[in-house]
């Protein structure tokens, strides 16, 4: 069992280098950290499918991303919701990872209509994964811009994210599946900086100023 796990990880940090978001990998190996936490999104809001959030490693180049569809698609299915607040539903990740720097540096939105949102420029959100160590990096949420047309329809152009602590709901349902690894022995480390600037990200210490309704 435990050579079919560690056959799966491999596979999924070289290969597809996009975590299925609800799979909670086991830490086989002494140079891997884990990192965790939770991605959300507005129920009732657009569709955007998939909602993808990327990182890679400063060190090497690799790149990874963390993925959901908030709908239905008949090749990957969708992303189970496992938690639900104010108009938003969301699910939480798990993902091994070798040790060393790494940093979120950019995102892609897909809309119905073949748009892909992003950001026109990489930014840089640094992070530090550690051997052996589990680390929880909060809640990714999207907002959701939109404005009205003439005949006062909404339109969607794309949206904004935001880094929160929700440690304590998110571990709890990552217990649930794992829980040597997702304890009070998990390290709390939300994103505190920016080694490259975007206003399209916001970390907790930054105030939410965007014009654009959040549906």
């Amino acid at each position: 069992m435990k050579t079919a796990v560690l056959a799966l990880m491999i596979m999924l940090l070289t290969a597809c280098k996009t975590t299925n978001i609800n799979t909670v990998l086991d830490h086989e190996s002494s140079t891997q950290g884990i990192i965790s936490g939770s991605m959300a999104w507005p129920i009732d809001g657009p569709v955007y499918n998939p909602l993808v959030f990327k990182l890679r490693s400063t060190e090497t180049g690799q790149e990874y991303s963390l993925e959901v569809r908030p709908s239905f698609n008949v090749f990957h299915g969708k992303t189970e919701v496992q938690f639900s607040s104010n108009g938003y539903g969301g699910t939480t990740y798990a993902l091994a990872l070798p040790s060393g720097e790494y940093e979120f540096y950019n995102y892609s939105m897909y809309d119905l209509n073949g748009t892909t949102w992003s950001s026109r420029n990489d930014y840089s959100i640094p992070f530090n994964v550690s051997a052996n160590q589990t680390i929880y990096l909060g809640e990714i949420k999207l907002h959701v811009k939109s404005s009205t047309d003439f005949l006062g329809a909404d339109v969607y152009h794309g949206g904004f994210w935001t880094f929160a602590d929700k440690h304590k709901r998110d571990l709890a349902i990552l217990s649930k599946h794992q829980q040597n690894l997702f304890n009070e022995n998990t390290l709390v480390n939300i994103p505190k900086n920016k080694r490259k600037f975007t206003d399209l990200v916001l970390l907790p210490s930054e105030k939410i100023n965007h014009d654009e309704s959040e549906k």
